[in-house]
């Protein structure tokens, strides 16, 4: 009977052309199919691992990706820069990076992804794909500056949403993992790059730590999901971000479904999916 259900919830999210309650139906899955592990491949070529009782995982499966208009835009960047590098801070299961490596043809892309269980599944679907020589893990979170971090997990059911917090903080005996910068971590670099930053309000960190980078303007446009409840927790506001990257010569764009739109501070509230491209001369 739960192989008919899921075979339903399928159909309709794969097939039907309206949108209305697609997600809350992923949603449902994740509690009804708990448990259930899956090797599926992707709508771009490939094969991942997945854990159906995982929001992010439930995605992929019942959309075939996760995030289909972030990677249609990666691929148009990746167009226009002649892109040869990815930095996926925040990779999760891999899915970014996998469809760099795998539809893009990028040949250098740097994956960290600091929960160690999530980290560890990474590391699974690069392998079954053979994209070990594309595709370099860190079990790694990046920060403004090294140190030790434990990683808090609010929902069992998104691990993706996990966020990290100094060792220090943490009344607990949780593991700890270390924290670098971005800049300390990459020695070689390519001509033109693409970074793509998820990671639960420490999207400012990552940037103060990647100084080097973005100075070096090899970064050509930045992918970054802001939320101000998010970013509260390492007292940072979305103007911080916007400010600092506009020193570093970017300009910011909203994305909404497959389109770019100015910023409004009146209309965009909440959760901002953005990419900032470096101005052109």
């Amino acid at each position: 009977m739960e192989r008919f259900i899921e075979g339903l919830f399928k159909f309709y999210i794969t097939y039907s052309p309206l949108e209305k309650g697609k997600s809350r139906l992923i949603n449902l899955a994740t509690h009804l199919f708990s448990g259930r592990k899956k090797k599926y491949l992707t709508s771009f070529g490939a094969y991942m691992s997945l854990d159906l009782s995982q929001y992010v995982d439930s995605n992929i499966y019942f959309r075939g990706q996760y995030e289909k208009n972030i990677l249609l835009f990666i691929k148009q960047l990746k167009e226009k820069f002649d892109v040869d590098y990815f930095i996926d801070a925040g990779a999760n299961i891999g899915q970014h990076s996998l469809y760099c490596a795998k539809e893009l043809n990028i040949t250098l892309v740097y994956s960290f992804e600091a929960n160690p269980y999530v980290y560890n599944r990474l590391v699974e679907n690069i392998k079954d794909n053979e994209l070990d020589k594309y595709v370099h893990p860190y079990n790694l979170a990046l920060s403004d500056d090294d140190g030790e971090i434990v990683i808090v997990v609010p929902d069992d059911r998104n691990l993706g949403g996990a966020y990290i917090q100094p060792a220090t903080h943490s009344k607990n005996s949780k593991k700890s993992i270390k924290a670098v910068k971005l800049d300390d971590s990459i020695n070689e670099i390519g001509k033109s790059g693409i970074l793509k930053i998820d990671v639960e309000g420490a999207e400012a960190l990552v940037l103060k730590g990647a100084n080097r980078l973005l100075e070096s303007g090899t970064i050509k446009a930045i992918f970054i999901e802001i939320c101000d409840k998010y970013l509260s927790r390492f007292g940072y506001e979305r103007n911080d971000i916007f400010n600092l990257l506009e020193s570093h010569g970017y300009y910011g764009k909203v994305i909404i479904g497959s389109r770019l739109e100015e910023y409004n501070s009146h209309k965009s509230a909440g959760l901002l999916e953005m990419v900032f491209i470096m101005k052109q001369d």
